[in-house]
């Protein structure tokens, strides 16, 4: 049964809450903000500006700070240069290049001679010298003036710097130790970043390099923390994630349609733009779509229309045997291609007169209505109004009724009634509403009337197929008017349905509703029949009957229906 597609998720394909659960499940959206919830490419847009952003961000820290940068411990510059390393994939997988990264690099990993140590000495021969200018023995300098003496050796030597004062140069030589300026200079930035660290703060207002700094790049770049956790200070694999990300989705959505395809689902057209859209999305993220634009397209087939309607033309055209490329319709209350080809069925079908339902329906259906035809035969000529004489004979129906045969249906010739002279006309004296006897019984009709159905015998061919049209007329009729409405009421912008009003049903329909109308009301008084044809079908006693005599009765006043229905019995 045809119905619209659901994704493996549970949500119909499409929609908001479709994309909404898919990205959940894979996780996109704890890493970017999707607008629309399926435009990734945008997604991806605002992500690499906010690395961008991130970027520029990191690199006026680290660029602000470079005297002290050799003094952070190794694995939190690590941590910083393999962040910059991540965003700047990013960047350059969505984006374009940044320079800016590799500077940053440079920086933190101390490649770049403004961020290295002065000096050769380790850090161990630093620290040790720093001790000395912190220790609160041995000397009697108060701190913050060595500190003051320490900055003034390093902007020029030890001797201006201690002043001729014997005390201040012993105190500075035992700090520099014949190592120079240079490594005074280490001294000094390992001293201000080791009792002031905090002061070395990022624009985000953390330690830089720090922990919590790197926590609030990541919180500035990402919706959440990214879902995937790396080693402190190893390599990151954010672009690499981002991308399968994207393909689990591009993937979902393709196992999705494809079912689809294979199950005769439907889409939206609303939905099935919203997915072509959200494939161009990801075929701009760089994600390989094939032909998935196509499939989607093949989907969107579903015209809308009143279910209800589409769902009683379907019974309809199953009853009158009305065929898809697949056999018997699904009665699902959806306008597919199934429903047109049987739809376009029925407008072909009455042209070649080949109805399938035609074949196995029995005018009379005797053994059930006790209903038979006599053939009346008479010795006598009468004179046609272009002169010319014919055989007196005409056929009867009769019906046992009280356990007696009796006359209800028949076809007569001119003769007086009450004092008047009546034309051919229609005897009828079947059980019916007094209503329906009285619209039937000495009903005028034309002499071609007459003369095509007088004897049915003779031309059983025409009522044996033409009886059998006007039998079903009722459901005939109520499929081509319900068909019609539905295809008006279709919302086939696209034409996808193809030329609606472009059959032959539509220029049939006009010949066929005044013949039909008779028929129907005839057939739906005598036994229900009408718009209810296939549970009731020939079962009512009188139905076969008053189905016939209402349809003739309804082709008063056009002979063209009796050359109509000896047109198309020709054919079969």
């Amino acid at each position: 049964m045809s119905k619209e597609l659901t994704g493996k998720n549970g949500k119909i394909v499409g929609t908001d809450v479709y994309f909404q659960v898919m990205n959940q499940q894979f996780r996109i959206t704890e890493v970017m903000e999707v607008p629309k919830g399926y435009e990734y490419s945008d997604g991806l847009k605002k992500l690499v500006q906010r690395c961008n952003e991130t970027i520029s961000m990191i690199y006026q820290d680290v660029k602000g700070n470079t005297d002290i940068l050799a003094f952070i411990p190794e694995k939190d510059r690590k941590e910083t240069a393999e962040l910059a390393k991540a965003m700047g994939e990013i960047i350059r997988k969505w984006g374009s290049h940044n320079g800016d990264v590799d500077r940053i690099v440079s920086y933190v990993l101390l490649s770049a001679k403004e961020s290295k140590r002065k000096s050769s000495e380790s850090l161990s021969n630093i620290e040790k010298a720093d001790q000395k200018i912190r220790s609160t023995t041995g000397s009697n300098i108060f701190i913050s003036e060595r500190l003051n003496l320490l900055q003034k050796a390093v902007n020029s030597n030890v001797s201006k710097a201690a002043s001729n004062d014997l005390k201040k140069f012993a105190f500075l030589s035992s700090v520099e130790q014949g190592k120079g300026t240079a490594f005074l200079t280490d001294v000094y930035h390992y001293d201000q970043y080791k009792w002031n660290e905090t002061n070395y703060k990022g624009k985000n207002g953390k330690r830089l390099c720090s922990k919590e700094y790197h926590t609030e790049i990541i919180k500035k770049v990402f919706v959440n923390e990214f879902p995937i956790k790396y080693s402190y200070g190893s390599a990151k694999k954010y672009a690499y994630e981002i991308d399968k990300m994207l393909k689990n989705i591009y993937n979902e959505m393709k196992r999705d349609i494809k079912q689809g395809e294979k199950e005769h689902h439907y889409i939206q057209d609303e939905n099935g733009k919203i997915l072509i859209n959200a494939v161009e999305q990801l075929q701009k993220s760089g994600i390989q779509c094939s032909n998935l634009k196509k499939n989607i397209e093949n989907l969107m087939w579903f015209v809308g229309g009143n279910s209800q309607q589409i769902l009683q033309l379907q019974r309809n055209l199953n009853v009158l045997g009305m065929k898809g490329s697949r056999g018997k319709l699904e009665e699902d209350g959806v306008f597919g291609e199934e429903t047109l080809r049987a739809w376009n069925q029925v407008s072909k079908s009455l042209v070649s007169g080949s109805v399938p339902v035609l074949s196995y329906v029995d005018i009379l259906q005797s053994d059930i209505t006790g209903i038979t035809h006599r053939l009346i035969s008479k010795n006598s000529l009468i004179t046609l109004k272009n002169g010319k004489q014919v055989n007196l004979e005409y056929s009867i129906l009769m019906q046992k009724i009280g356990g007696k045969d009796r006359a209800i249906f028949r076809l007569d010739k001119p003769h007086i009634k009450d004092g008047k002279m009546l034309g051919y006309h229609i005897n009828y004296d079947g059980a019916a509403s007094k209503y329906i006897v009285n619209s039937l019984d000495h009903r005028e009709i034309s002499e071609a009337m007459y003369l095509r159905f007088r004897n049915f015998q003779k031309i059983g061919k025409v009522v044996r197929i033409g009886g059998k049209v006007l039998l079903v007329a009722g459901i005939l009729l109520d499929t081509m008017e319900l068909g019609n409405t539905v295809i008006d009421d279709l919302n086939d912008a696209d034409k996808k349905i193809g030329k609606k009003t472009g059959m032959a049903a539509a220029e049939i329909g006009s010949r066929w509703a005044g013949v039909t109308i008779g028929a129907k009301l005839g057939a739906m008084a005598g036994s229900g029949i009408g718009t209810a044809v296939a549970p009731g079908l020939g079962t009512a006693i009188g139905g076969a009957v008053l189905g016939l005599a209402g349809g003739i009765a309804g082709a008063v006043g056009g002979e063209e229906f009796a050359n109509w229905v000896f047109d198309i019995t020709d054919l079969v």
